[in-house]
């Protein structure tokens, strides 16, 4: 007779094996929402923008023992696109460059100033144009110094509550 913990291991990848066939079923009822590509070998579930994703399906099916009506309730929350239109997908949510080429936008190369260093328009960027005197550059300059003097002061406060509820305690 096998021991415990044999049998809970046999138990398991039965259970696994039984997910992954039901799995495999609903891929062959829902081709790709795309493109209609029906192959289940290069399917994927891609979870819609704006929905909590708790879990990842394949690695559900795959290396888990969550029910199958759990791992439902996770597919109900997805597209079943095949893995080319799930790259699209993302690279699309993303903006990714390439993306960009497909919509027929140009791609326009960075500015590059001096030593390889990257432009900031006047008035831009977190402090403005490095040593620029202009109005813009300068006020965005003076609104990032009081940003960070506040943002220093709040943290030494903290530190100093935690200090003083440290030496109360003692």
């Amino acid at each position: 007779m096998p021991s415990t913990g044999q049998h809970l291991k046999e138990m398991q990848a039965l259970h696994r094996h039984r997910n992954f066939v039901q799995m495999l079923a609903y891929l062959r009822d829902h081709p790709c929402a795309d493109c209609g590509e029906p192959d289940p070998v290069v399917l994927d579930f891609d979870h819609r923008p704006g929905v909590r994703k708790r879990f990842e399906i394949a690695r559900a099916v795959n290396a888990s023992t969550r029910a199958w009506s759990t791992i439902l309730r996770e597919i109900a929350k997805c597209d079943v696109v095949c893995a080319n239109c799930h790259r699209r997908r993302t690279a699309r949510r993303a903006g990714h460059r390439k993306h960009l080429v497909n919509l027929g936008m140009a791609l326009e190369e960075p500015a590059v100033a001096r030593r390889g260093r990257r432009t900031v328009p006047h008035g831009g960027g977190a402090k403005g144009k490095h040593g620029c005197p202009c109005e813009p550059c300068r006020l965005r300059r003076s609104s990032y110094a009081r940003d960070y003097r506040l943002a220093r002061k709040l943290r030494e406060r903290a530190a100093d509550d935690a200090t003083g509820a440290e030496e109360s305690i003692v």
